[in-house]
């Protein structure tokens, strides 16, 4: 597939589609191509940014959502508490994505050779670094199998950190925010439609993400 034909899959309503009978990326009006895009990037990492933006945007987001339902589901103090204390929610979101972060890992090259904790990693290896599994650090977050959203501070590494960390982050704090909350003020006696799902939650089958595949749940 062409840059071109992957662009024309991640446009939306036309405004980054670029047709794949054009030989060559055609600069249009959309703000990316105006902007920092622009003279910067070639058509392949542009390519990956669509695409990256798109999904990192949506698959994480709804994530976030789902899985913090989920959290307060298996934890219905916090959430009667929550419904009672709406201001609480910012906190509350920190710890949904320490708790279960929709990015359990990240990936990355090594640039030269190099020894971490006594393993040695090679020029040019892969290493996977476990987002979750530092999210749970008991040195650094006490009890940390335990929800709670009153956790400060909370120094999770959901959105990753330095130069990498995430472009989206306020929005998807954000969007969490609102959604929870929503969900908690108009979905009265919330509570799972299948108790199986406490335990075994149906989780989509990735290794990249950790999101739910469905969520079943009925409230009076």
């Amino acid at each position: 597939m062409t840059p071109q034909q992957q662009l024309s899959i991640c446009g939306l309503n036309g405004t980054l589609i670029i047709p794949s009978s054009q030989a060559t990326y055609q600069p249009g009006p959309s703000l990316p191509s105006q902007g920092w895009l622009r003279g910067h990037l070639n058509t392949n990492l542009n390519t990956g940014t669509y695409r990256g933006g798109k999904s990192g945007g949506h698959d994480t987001t709804t994530g976030l959502i789902g899985n913090a339902i989920l959290s307060l589901l298996r934890n219905p103090a916090d959430m009667d508490a929550l419904k009672e204390n709406p201001a609480w929610i910012g906190t509350a979101v920190e710890e949904f994505l320490r708790f279960e972060s929709p990015g359990p890992r990240n990936t990355r090259i090594a640039l030269e050779d190099l020894q971490i904790g006594g393993q040695v990693i090679d020029k040019g290896q892969s290493v996977f670094l476990m987002v979750s599994g530092a999210n749970r650090d008991p040195q650094k977050f006490p009890d940390p199998d335990r929800l709670d959203i009153h956790r400060v501070p909370n120094h999770h590494l959901a959105f990753g950190y330095g130069p990498h960390f995430c472009l989206g982050a306020p929005l998807a704090r954000l969007e969490g925010q609102i959604a929870v909350a929503a969900l908690l003020g108009r979905l009265p006696n919330l509570r799972l439609a299948n108790e199986d799902h406490r335990d075994n939650p149906p989780w989509r089958a990735s290794m990249g993400i950790r999101v739910l595949r469905s969520l079943p749940a009925v409230f009076s």
